[in-house]
């Protein structure tokens, strides 16, 4: 069975052969395989069904203004398991897996940053590591800074500036 976590995080720090973020450090030389994929959506909340039958029957029955309530209950709760849903589907994660098949899903807002970071971290395993030097790989604003060669390697293909 594998064990995986979904981050949400401001910022990644690469230096030597370390990534890290908040309170978590990986060596990167214990990395299986990195991938992207598209969050999964959230399953849709039966117990809402409930609530809104419930509420049906408490209205015409019982007492409206509670089975009104409760209606409306069951109204926000499915608008906002619907927002949700759209907020996810506009995401990616980068799934880091380790040797040990633990996993960690990094979420990105930014897709085309996203495949910024991927071909940063392949040029990192192809160098083997960034050495004394660091990368700062900022995701709430989809910027990467640092003075890891790996950058100027990055830009020399990408034939711009990050």
């Amino acid at each position: 069975m594998e064990k995986e976590k979904s981050i949400e995080t401001k910022q990644l720090l690469i230096k030597g052969n370390i990534i890290s973020w908040e309170n978590t450090m990986i060596q990167l030389s214990n990395v299986s395989s990195i991938s992207t994929l598209s969050l999964e959506p959230l399953e849709f909340p039966k117990a809402v069904f409930f609530v809104f039958i419930a509420g049906l029957i408490m209205m015409m029955k019982f007492n409206a203004g509670i089975g009104v309530f409760m209606l409306v209950v069951s109204v926000v709760w499915l608008y906002k398991w619907y927002t949700e849903n759209q907020q996810r589907n506009s995401k990616k994660a980068l799934k880091i897996v380790m040797n040990s098949g633990y996993s960690f899903c990094i979420i990105f807002n930014d897709q085309t940053f996203l495949q910024t970071v991927l071909k940063i971290l392949k040029l990192i395993f192809i160098e083997g590591g960034v050495g004394e030097q660091n990368i700062v790989i900022n995701l709430q604003n989809s910027k990467i800074s640092g003075n890891a060669s790996v950058l100027n390697h990055l830009n020399a293909l990408q034939g711009r500036n990050i």
